[in-house]
């Protein structure tokens, strides 16, 4: 008999590990728990899902926690009686992907509907020419029907779905009669499946549509609003991601502006007192009761700050990764031997020009504002492989995503001049 090992987080008192990685689920127990600090957001989401119709759109970078929103207004809609139906973000680029993939969902939840509401669609779907006839009715009533469902058309799929929904309100009726379904032809046409159609399954299921993922791609929230948006009905809510603001443009939050009622920016957690108020919170809701979980100590705090930037994603990594690894207080040291070994195969993957550039950035020192980029080329060696100014900006530029140098523009006379050091973090994981 073999006897089961104890998961890490126990013996530091915790329920479960506080620094999971994934999105928090639409869970009453884990939104209690693990939601921290995120209150304005909140809120505005408890807000939004109160409507009857609105749409919203939470703007923010990578690993920042959008998606633990959605989850959130998920949640909040199914505990105030209404359906919440997802749909994937590239279904969002094209109208008829758009309307199949709505269509479908609404199909999987009229079986859960209450008979009070099954008996408003299935009047509701009588009304719009959408009818389900026995067998033995079909010769009595053909003379006085539009047309037979069709299933060779463009909306083929669109249309079997409804004909699913019809079926799925009224699957108390007898079964082992054989059915058939009648369809008015004007309903096979996509605008009014959308204009007479979605709109009424939405007055009787209210509904919340959640699309995450529209910001993966840059080109994904511009697709949505140019050719699909116009298509989400009046009497619905829906809820989307973006990327950060500054990402989009201007022109691009103009068209946001035109289509989302409620904009939501997520707060930034650059700072050390607002990255270690979620790590804290984080700890405290996973511990039980009676015990005082592990302290990060500031210089720790401040090395998370230098090297995530505040992404609750790669943070929340890298204090899991020190909790598991060392079971105590975490110390400044500890935290950069956790990055260190948590990076080890992204740092791994970095070519010989990447290096090359972050050790002639490193060889330059400390310096307050950081190095021009003509300071740090004139510092590159010139023999026997020189390399150009551009070339230097472009390797600067591609080392300031993951992190591993930082860019900032300092005012020059009427001009801000870009202005180049390595971080401290990376100084330590690369051993420079």
């Amino acid at each position: 008999m073999t006897m089961a090992i104890a998961p890490w987080y126990e013996g530091l008192g915790f329920t479960q590990d506080p620094f999971f990685s994934s999105p928090i689920p639409p869970n009453r127990d884990l939104i209690e728990k693990a939601f921290v600090n995120r209150e304005k957001e909140k809120t505005l989401i408890e807000g939004f899902v109160q409507r009857k119709s609105a749409k919203m759109i939470v703007f923010g970078g990578t690993g920042e926690g959008k998606s633990s929103l959605l989850n959130y207004a998920e949640y909040c809609a199914t505990k105030w009686g209404k359906s919440a139906i997802r749909i994937d973000g590239h279904k969002l680029t094209s109208a008829e992907s758009f309307v199949d993939e709505l269509l479908y969902q609404l199909q999987l939840r009229a079986e859960k509907l209450p008979d009070s509401d099954r008996q408003k669609l299935t009047k509701r779907m009588t009304d719009l020419e959408i009818i389900e006839l026995r067998k033995k009715e079909v010769e009595e009533t053909k003379a006085g029907i539009e047309g037979r469902l069709n299933l060779q058309g463009r909306l083929s799929a669109l249309v079997t779905v409804v004909t699913e929904i019809a079926g799925a309100i009224e699957k108390k009726r007898a079964q082992e009669e054989e059915k058939a379904y009648y369809i008015a032809p004007r309903m096979t046409q996509l605008e009014r499946v959308v204009n007479e159609l979605l709109p009424t399954i939405f007055d009787v299921m209210q509904t919340l549509v959640v699309s995450d993922d529209l910001e993966k791609e840059a080109s994904l929230l511009g697709k949505f609003i140019d050719g699909v948006s116009y298509l989400i009905p009046s009497n619905v809510l829906f809820v989307t991601t973006g990327r950060k603001p500054e990402e989009i443009g201007s022109k691009g939050m103009g068209a946001c502006y035109e289509v989302f009622d409620v904009p939501v920016v997520m707060t930034t957690l650059d700072s050390e007192e607002a990255l270690e108020e979620f790590i804290v919170g984080r700890m405290k809701a996973c511990c039980r009761k009676g015990s005082t979980p592990p302290e990060f100590d500031d210089a720790a705090i401040a090395m998370l700050v230098d090297r995530t930037g505040g992404n609750l994603r790669e943070t929340f990594r890298y204090c899991s990764w020190a909790l598991q690894k060392y079971k105590k207080d975490i110390s400044r040291t500890m935290i950069l031997q956790s990055m260190k070994e948590a990076d080890a195969a992204r740092l791994a993957a970095l070519s010989d020009p990447e290096n090359q550039t972050l050790s002639v950035l490193a060889g330059l020192g400390p310096s307050a504002d950081g190095w021009t980029l003509e300071e740090v080329f004139n510092a590159f060696p010139q023999a026997p492989e020189p390399v150009t100014i551009d070339t230097v900006r472009d390797r600067l530029d591609g080392l300031v995503g993951p992190r591993l140098v930082s860019k900032k523009l300092v005012k020059s006379g009427r001009t801000r001049v870009a202005r180049y050091g390595i971080r401290e973090t990376a100084k330590y994981i690369l051993e420079l």
